[in-house]
């Protein structure tokens, strides 16, 4: 029996734009758009502005955040964003906010759709004989419109393997599942007349700036995008032994008396697991309310029966927390991601050259598949010239456009309640990958000590991540030996499965 409760949770916060006619989703809102001939259907949930100027058309999806101006809305910071004349200065007006949302801008060169700047709310999209369509998911579009599954083997062999799900199911490049339908990456806007994806960003080299000057203006953005948010919703924070959240737990200081700071106890941590017990103290010494959630069953068969239709590649590991925690205890209030920080924090140094199989690796795919690799080899080939001309690292623009399995958890979250990630700023993640490589070590991270300092530097009271073999890493990236030693195991690892291989045979 279908719990009525659940009746609007499937695609929650989604949106489906197509010339097609749709039936169903009469409860949607709905907007006219591409001079008449697309139709914008709005799940109920996911908030709206539309705004006209002097043949101008703008509609916008989600949420924005003004760090200088935490008391503006989403319509009085749009309002100024349309004073922009032409589609370039309009999506550049937009880099000092943070945010997650998708802009459809029409004026008299054409319909074009970009999103914030870690591309946060998804936008997946076809070409067919009605031209372009898009939406937030491939379930959704699967659902009302006639797409086909890929013929790409490889792609296929990929979304059954045990790699895929090691991954936690990270789909590389663009393409999908689906025949001819595309995932819009960070940095990068989709034309509807042509289908196209092109980039707008960046357009000129990235300057380099000091680590005082970037953490001075790193503190101030951050902590003005939590006021702001603060402003609008109630907010929980979560609080491990990590660098993350650490930070945004740091911008939260003139707030935390209206925050709830939480973490989650999954089943296989003990009382004695590090983020449960340097949290704990550390909330204890700063005063702050502070909970440790624990899991207590799983979500019932029809709420993860919806969870698996919204999403194509939905991750089962996170349902237990979604529904006994964010939908059960939290769902009026906004969570506070640190996601995209992994794209200023360096995971592995500098490499002296990139291959392929490097980045596939580099993503979890330790066996190397095939796909993966060639997708990457080709992203590899479209980008590096990019990451020369620009002054940007190739291993920062490859975190920042292909993380997507992060985004795609927001769209899974969106079932329960909203989450915001404050880094999904492109001026303050520019600001941030500007300072010397050395200060953005994953695991001994000068830059975001330096932030801390100037907002709250109580936090740093209790160590960061504890752990030897953490220290040992951290010492590896900043000599630029993590990929060195990981391609040694590798190849370990092949020599290896030769000889077993080699030995199976003998006996037979």
């Amino acid at each position: 029996m279908k719990n009525p409760e659940y009746e609007n949770l499937l695609y929650r916060r989604q949106f489906l734009l197509t010339g097609k006619k749709i039936d169903g989703l009469s409860s949607w809102k709905r907007y006219s758009l591409c001079k008449g001939t697309k139709i914008l259907h709005v799940h109920p949930d996911l908030d709206v502005v539309e705004l006209n100027e002097n043949g101008r058309n703008m509609i916008f999806m989600g949420y924005i955040f003004d760090w200088q101006n935490p008391e503006y809305g989403n319509k009085r910071i749009l309002q100024e964003i349309l004073k922009n004349q032409g589609f370039q200065n309009l999506v550049e007006s937009t880099y000092e906010h943070s945010g997650r949302f998708v802009i459809l801008y029409e004026d008299i060169e054409g319909c074009r759709i970009f999103h914030d700047a870690g591309g946060q709310r998804e936008v997946h999209y076809t070409v067919d004989e009605d031209g372009v369509s898009c939406a937030s998911q491939l379930p959704i579009m699967k659902k009302f419109m006639n797409i086909e599954d890929t013929d790409d083997k490889e792609a296929l062999q990929l979304y059954s393997s045990k790699d895929f799900l090691k991954s936690k199911k990270q789909w590389p490049g663009e393409f999908t599942i689906y025949k001819n339908v595309k995932c819009l990456r960070p940095n990068h806007y989709l034309d509807m007349k042509t289908g196209k994806s092109l980039r707008y960003w960046p357009v000129k080299p990235i300057e380099k700036i000091t680590l005082e000057e970037a953490s001075d203006a790193a503190a101030l953005m951050i902590k003005g995008f939590m006021k702001a948010c603060n402003n609008r919703k109630k907010l929980i924070v979560p609080v491990t032994a990590g660098w993350d959240s650490r930070l945004l737990l740091a911008a939260t200081r003139d707030i935390r008396e209206e925050v709830e700071y939480f973490v989650i106890r999954f089943p296989h941590m003990s009382e004695r697991h590090v983020d449960i017990t340097v949290p704990k103290r550390l909330m204890e010494k700063l005063g702050c309310r502070f909970e440790v959630i624990n899991i207590n069953g799983c979500a019932d068969s029809e709420f993860e029966r919806i969870f698996k239709c919204n999403t194509a590649y939905p991750r089962e590991d996170n349902l237990a927390g979604i529904y006994g925690v964010f939908y059960k205890m939290f769902s009026d209030r906004m969570n506070i991601s640190s996601h995209l920080s992994e794209v200023v924090r360096s995971y592995a140094g500098k490499m002296k050259s990139y291959a392929g199989k490097d980045l596939s690796e580099y993503i979890g795919y330790e066996n190397l598949n095939g796909y993966v690799i060639r997708t990457c080899e080709d992203w590899i080939n479209k980008n590096a010239q990019v990451s020369r001309d620009m002054g940007i690292d190739l291993l920062t623009l490859f975190d920042w456009e292909e993380s997507n399995w992060e985004a795609s958890h927001r769209t899974e979250t969106d079932i329960a309640l909203e989450e915001y990630c404050p880094l999904s700023c492109r001026k303050l993640l520019e600001t941030m990958v500007s300072v010397r490589p050395e200060y953005r070590n994953k695991y001994e991270c000068i830059l975001y000590k330096e932030i801390m300092k100037r907002l709250w530097p109580q936090v740093l009271s209790e160590p960061v991540n504890p752990s030897l073999k953490r220290t040992l890493e951290g010492i590896l990236v900043s000599k630029n030996l993590m990929y060195l030693l990981k391609k040694i195991k590798r190849r370990m690892r092949s020599v290896k499965r030769a000889l077993k291989i080699n030995n199976i045979k003998n006996k037979k």
